[in-house]
């Protein structure tokens, strides 16, 4: 599979993945929030941003560290604080799909998948100069 999306390039192999940003001169210092950032996808957005001057900060439903807040992604999520400073958004946070998913499962995709989704573009769209979204086919709305 290979995507390309705003000068990303994105190669997934079955067992390699291979991240690669087009080098632009005015990346230095840009501040950039990657949702799901310590998924597959994401972390390798992360680290292919980062080699490029990004400032990188991941947004995680799991993981906290230097480089990760945990932040619990739906339609009443409140991004005004993380977003300050922020130049470009990539979205690749979503839950994935079950084998048999309840009627819970469904509304938790509702919120997450597509409300969480809209909510942070909305709030995104007068404070932030780029905004990606980054889905498969794994996820459900």
């Amino acid at each position: 599979i290979k995507l390309q999306l705003w000068n990303i390039h994105i190669r997934i192999e079955t067992i390699k993945c291979k991240c690669r940003v087009n080098h632009m001169t005015s990346l230095k210092g840009r501040k950039a929030l990657v949702t799901g950032s310590t998924g597959f996808v994401g972390s390798h957005v992360i680290k292919a941003l980062s080699s490029t001057g990004y400032l990188v900060r991941g947004i995680s439903s799991t993981l906290s560290d230097d480089l990760h807040t945990v932040r619990d992604i739906n339609g009443t999520t409140d991004w005004s604080g993380v977003l300050k400073d922020v130049d470009t958004i990539i979205h690749t946070a979503a839950l994935v799909h079950k084998e048999h998913p309840t009627e819970e499962d469904i509304c938790r995709y509702n919120d997450v998948n597509l409300k969480g989704t809209l909510n942070l573009a909305e709030q995104a769209r007068n404070q932030v100069r780029l905004f990606i979204f980054i889905s498969t086919i794994k996820v459900n709305h």
